[in-house]
């Protein structure tokens, strides 16, 4: 069974690939589809986007960081509070999965 990711061409195995490289091409495809981007925003706001979408923001609000799903911080509605901003931004990559 073949999958595409990106623009990488995969199989089930490493048999039969003649490319040294393939596996450094798959983990750049993975690693391109799977980035997490976060930008610092002049209201004090994370802006936390996966692949060039944004999934919402992150608020830090002592001693909590909150997430906050959606496309505008105005519009945006709280999904999660976590302690930590690598929690907070997980919990906003898990809805964007559901």
């Amino acid at each position: 069974m073949n999958e595409t990711i990106g623009q990488t061409q995969t199989g089930r195995s490493a048999r039969g690939h003649r490319d040294p490289d393939w596996l450094a091409d798959l983990a750049a495809g993975l690693d391109q589809a799977t980035r997490v981007t976060l930008r610092a925003r002049p209201d004090g706001l994370v802006e936390v986007s996966v692949a060039g979408s944004v999934l919402g923001f992150v608020d830090h609000v002592a001693p909590v960081f909150v997430a906050l799903e959606g496309l505008r911080p105005a519009t945006a509605v709280e999904v999660a509070q976590r302690l930590t901003l690598a929690a907070a931004v997980d919990a906003l990559r898990g809805r964007a999965v559901d």
